[in-house]
């Protein structure tokens, strides 16, 4: 078996000298107690920090995951709110059924931590716009009601999205996570 340091060229790959791990073990063993603390702990502390920030890496890409599939339906929705905006009260009820089945695909997502937050949040506009336009539809109730139930049902919706920079991006969902709300 060669030494740590003699020439090696006979062999064509290099491979790992299981005697350099030997040898370093037998250092180790041969120094006191502090001395190993002091050689070891930083070691320690990167694979600790390593796994913890692979960890934190994949909870982050599993948020960004979700948020993709929740982005989907809500963007149908809005695509259809602006449609049913300029749409005559006698012609609302085909956008008001689209607008009800993009809330119920949001609904089957299934999410978690600050993207359920999120989700909630846009569940909750997306109901109030559809009350909005059922009474709107409604010709007896008057318009006022409609106005206010689109307009807390809009503001609703815009709290959501700019709750999403929460979760998405690496400094806002460490800052997030680290404050317990998720």
């Amino acid at each position: 078996m060669p030494v740590y340091g003699e020439d090696q060229s006979s062999s064509s790959v290099a491979q790992p000298d299981q005697s350099v791990a030997t040898g370093f073990l037998h250092y180790l063993n041969s120094l006191n107690g502090l001395t190993k603390i002091l050689l070891l702990a930083p070691i320690v502390i990167i694979m600790f920090a390593y796994s913890n920030h692979h960890r934190f890496m994949s909870r982050l890409d599993e948020q960004k995951k979700i948020f993709k599939e929740i982005e989907v339906p809500v963007a149908r929705f809005l695509d259809t709110l602006t449609v049913a905006k300029s749409t005559g009260r006698i012609a609302l009820a085909t956008p008001v059924l689209q607008l009800q089945s993009e809330r119920s695909s949001l609904k089957s997502v299934s999410a978690t931590g600050c993207i359920l937050k999120i989700k909630e949040k846009y569940l909750q506009g997306m109901d109030k716009v559809i009350s909005g336009f059922l009474v709107f539809m409604d010709s007896d109730n008057p318009d006022y009601e409609s106005t206010i139930l689109l307009t807390e049902g809009q503001a609703l919706i815009d709290s959501a999205k700019s709750l999403s920079s929460n979760c998405t991006t690496e400094d806002k969902f460490a800052k997030y996570e680290r404050s317990g709300k998720i």
